[in-house]
């Protein structure tokens, strides 16, 4: 534990800073995929929900900055979470994912008959 760093520091503020930026990534990333938390995968942040996960981390950076090793690993958690999901529900690499398809396909007339009988 001697390698903590004064809170209120211009480091500490540094590392509050990478750290909130890079949880608000996650976050983000998080908001985009699934608004209300129905396909979230993490059984405590779906518990949770949207404003005791995000006061929760708060406090967590808040208590993180504080000790520089905790930095880089959440930062690259977060990272690798955000990479991960944009390569596996990226149109680019993969073509639109299902539930876009069932949204196109829902949002358009009944003209598509044959591509609606794909989905049944």
């Amino acid at each position: 534990m001697d390698d903590l760093i004064a809170v209120g520091s211009r480091h500490y503020f540094f590392f509050l800073m990478l750290l909130l930026v890079s949880r608000g990534a996650d976050f983000l990333s998080t908001w985009i995929a699934t608004p209300n938390m129905v396909l979230e995968g993490n059984p405590l942040a779906k518990m949770l929900g949207w404003k005791w996960g995000s006061f929760i981390n708060l406090v967590l950076c808040g208590v993180f900055a504080a000790w520089p090793l905790a930095v880089p690993l959440l930062i690259t958690t977060a990272t690798i979470f955000v990479a991960v999901y944009q390569i596996l529900f990226s149109d680019s690499l993969c073509g639109a994912t299902p539930g876009v398809r069932l949204a196109r396909m829902a949002s358009t007339s009944r003209e598509n008959d044959e591509q609606a009988a794909r989905f049944r």
